[in-house]
């Protein structure tokens, strides 16, 4: 009898020791909301959600910048979320009919591997347009994700490949007229 306490001591022992060590070093929370809410990302509107293999980008609209948009990388884990970083996707406050951008958002400048998402993204202000194509210089088109919401639509796409240059966008109509090109 002695021996089977001391073992159900220890076990219930190593098991709060254990809680106690995972509950100081976590840095994850239940929900993408939560995540950015903890890294003082302060959050108007969250209008789109993209899963991709480093986690999930959230585009929204914030709280300071309420003409603009913006997307960041909430890495997931089995114990939750933790926001990794972000960048402006542009104003819908432009003159132009639509705007495009290059970023890199991921764990670039932690220590460890980097796992950088090439994102090319912008906004568009023309209503006309329907459909954007990127096109590479190797002849590869991809078709970009528009996303509406409430200042109008944004557009991304995540390249194939890490680009060095900024490949050709195409904005259309539904009558496939060339509206805007770069």
């Amino acid at each position: 009898m002695e021996g089977i306490l001391n073992k159900k001591n220890r076990f219930f022992i190593i098991i709060v020791v254990l809680g106690f060590v995972f509950a100081s070093v976590n840095i994850y929370t239940g929900s993408v909301e939560k995540a950015m809410d903890k890294a003082n990302i302060l959050v108007e509107e969250v209008v789109h959600i993209s899963d991709v293999d480093q986690g999930r980008v959230v585009f929204y609209i914030p709280q300071n910048y309420t003409e603009s948009a913006y997307m960041g990388l909430v890495e997931q884990s089995i114990t939750g979320y933790e926001w990794i970083a972000g960048t402006d996707v542009g104003s819908y406050m432009t003159r132009k009919p639509m705007t495009y951008g290059f970023s890199n958002i991921g764990k670039s400048n932690r220590i460890g591997n980097p796992k950088a998402l090439p994102v090319i993204s912008g906004i568009i202000t023309d209503e006309r347009i329907e459909k954007i194509i990127v096109e590479y210089r190797d002849g590869n088109k991809q078709e970009a994700k528009i996303i509406q919401n409430r200042l109008g639509k944004m557009w991304y796409v995540y390249p194939k490949s890490k680009e060095e240059y900024m490949p050709a966008i195409f904005g259309y109509s539904k009558d496939d007229e060339v509206i805007y090109t770069n």
